[in-house]
């Protein structure tokens, strides 16, 4: 779990429109998204987030940014967190009609993810097609509504240094 690959974050982006360069950004992906359909019960408070947090790794969502349509991206791993955004490119953490889940992969008529809700039944993560809806009804239930979550890159403490070190010099 955790920020994946720059190289795959290159590979995710070359199928996107935009600006997004990789090295100033990071996406989040578990390496085992099967373990966390098995589990018994909800994580968290049952909402989405807390999975995705768990599973991936990815940081609160003040911090998410909208990254690449999910639909017809043969480049995105399995296991990466994806999510709805506002058109600001913003997550909308409201109760209803915004979602996050771990990806698993795309058929012809939807994305299969691992996502929980706090009213599913059973109360746990599971499986499920999100199928492809071209915008009717809730986004949170629509394929194609669906971006690869992207956060600002972390500075590590040694660019932090090398950083500082070519002000001083």
């Amino acid at each position: 779990m955790g920020a994946g690959s720059r190289s795959a974050l290159e590979n995710i982006l070359a199928y996107a429109t935009g600006e997004t360069r990789p090295e100033d950004f990071e996406f989040y992906l578990t390496q085992n998204p099967e373990f966390w359909e098995q589990q018994v019960s909800f994580l968290g408070n049952g909402h989405c987030v807390p999975l995705v947090q768990a599973a991936c790794g990815a940081p609160v969502t003040m911090l998410w940014r909208k990254g690449p349509w999910v639909r017809a991206n043969p480049a995105i791993p399995r296991g990466t967190a994806i999510a709805t955004f506002t058109p600001a490119g913003r997550y909308a953490n409201l109760d209803t009609g915004n979602h996050a889940a771990v990806y698993l992969g795309e058929t012809s008529e939807g994305l299969m993810v691992v996502d929980q809700w706090q009213t599913r039944t059973p109360a746990r993560p599971g499986r499920r097609l999100l199928t492809f809806r071209g915008g009717d009804g809730s986004p949170s239930n629509d394929g194609d509504a669906f971006f690869v979550i992207l956060t600002p890159r972390r500075i590590t403490s040694e660019e932090l240094r090398q950083a500082w070190l070519s002000l001083l010099s």
